[in-house]
């Protein structure tokens, strides 16, 4: 458990990886004490609970991966007083609600993965500000709107709750290279601007009427 590493006797601690480790319990309140923390990667565990609020304290944190546990709840709207974060994995847990727009504060985020969790609603619209954001993966929740985001290579959205026609807005995305939109529930045809993608190679529509 990390509870038994005293973490306030390395206040100069810049990096943490204790991935794949088999770690259980909570993540404890007194990782956020790390000021000077710039990479966190607890990933591959069995960690439960909600991600603290606290977490928010980390302004220097560039990477933060918390992918492969059994966390729930939702993500605390601190998270977007992260602005040096790059990488943002929270992928295959149990988190729920909305995606909070604070996220969309975070103009250096290069990466952001929440595939397979509980998450509903909209993609917050002002995420199309994320210029950085070139790999954006939110695979198997229940979204049900797609913003617009210029900057993406990668956006996979498939097993969501999306519907309707598929938007012609995606044929602004120019520097797409990936899209996965299937199993959702999309019908008609395939909008004439999906032709402007001339970048990608691989697209998939499958499982849509």
């Amino acid at each position: 458990m990390l509870h038994d590493l005293s973490f306030s006797s390395f206040p100069d601690l810049e990096f943490i990886d204790f991935s794949s480790n088999g770690l259980f319990g909570t993540i404890p309140l007194e990782i956020t004490q790390l000021s000077k923390l710039r990479y966190l990667d607890l990933s591959n565990n069995q960690l439960s609970g909600t991600i603290p609020s606290g977490i928010g304290l980390l302004t220097n944190l560039e990477t933060l991966h918390f992918g492969e546990n059994e966390l729930n709840g939702s993500i605390p709207d601190e998270i977007g007083q992260l602005s040096s974060l790059i990488e943002l994995f929270l992928y295959s847990n149990y988190l729920d609600s909305h995606i909070p727009v604070s996220l969309c504060n975070l103009t250096k985020m290069v990466a952001l993965r929440l595939y397979d969790n509980q998450f509903s609603g909209t993609i917050p619209l002002k995420m199309g500000d994320l210029a950085n954001l070139v790999e954006l993966f939110m695979d198997s929740n229940s979204f049900e709107e797609i913003g617009n985001m210029k900057s993406l290579n990668w956006l996979s959205l498939f097993g969501n709750n999306l519907s309707g026609p598929i938007p012609r807005s995606l044929g602004g995305l120019s520097n797409l290279t990936l899209l996965n939109l299937y199993r959702n529930k999309l019908f008609g045809s395939i909008p004439e601007e999906l032709g402007n993608l001339t970048s990608i190679s691989d697209i998939e529509l499958s499982t849509t009427t």
